[in-house]
């Protein structure tokens, strides 16, 4: 029961995390192809088509999960992603690059790259890793999901109240610096 439960908590969260990071990439492309220039690991001539095509396959991914035939599929997808971010930003960390936007989540929660955004990143991969492992133990009664998916809608206010903090904190610095 109990890790049917978590399972059924990792598969609606990580499909949150991939549709919301796409919603943000599709409402700002010219902020996230931004962001995507200012890593400086990709050659330009793929700058615009992945600019476009990463946020379709991050939704589709995200989708993806829920169904249970497309989930042996979208689990290497998003592990791929993930970890393709993550050492994007592992590069611009060791070039002393922090101040470049993340492209996680639209400008209007622009945050620079961090060490903690490697480890959210690496607990994301972690997450796939368990509903992969565990994917045959997802709930089949809808009080098991309901309650998954009640501690999922915790699990998304604890992520946004996370990154909203740490976008705070970026702009206090600002303000404190210019004071």
């Amino acid at each position: 029961m109990i890790l049917s439960f978590i399972s059924a908590v990792a598969v609606l969260s990580l499909s949150y995390v991939f549709v919301d990071s796409a919603l943000h990439k599709f409402s700002a492309p010219q902020h996230f192809r931004a962001a995507l220039e200012n890593y400086r690991v990709v050659p330009e001539g793929l700058l615009r088509p992945l600019g476009q095509s990463l946020p379709l396959l991050e939704i589709t991914l995200g989708i993806a999960l829920l169904i249970p035939a497309a989930r042996e599929f979208a689990l290497p997808g998003m592990v791929f992603l993930l970890s393709a971010y993550t050492a994007g930003m592992l590069i611009n960390i060791q070039r002393g690059r922090v101040d470049i936007d993340c492209g996680c989540n639209g400008p209007a929660r622009s945050e620079g790259i961090s060490l903690w955004l490697v480890g959210r990143n690496v607990g994301l991969v972690m997450m796939a890793g368990w509903v992969g492992y565990f994917s045959t133990l997802l709930p089949t009664s809808l009080g098991t999901w309901s309650l998954a998916l009640a501690s999922t809608v915790v699990f998304i206010f604890f992520y946004h109240s996370l990154t909203q903090l740490r976008t705070n904190n970026k702009l206090q610095q600002k303000v404190h610096n210019h004071v």
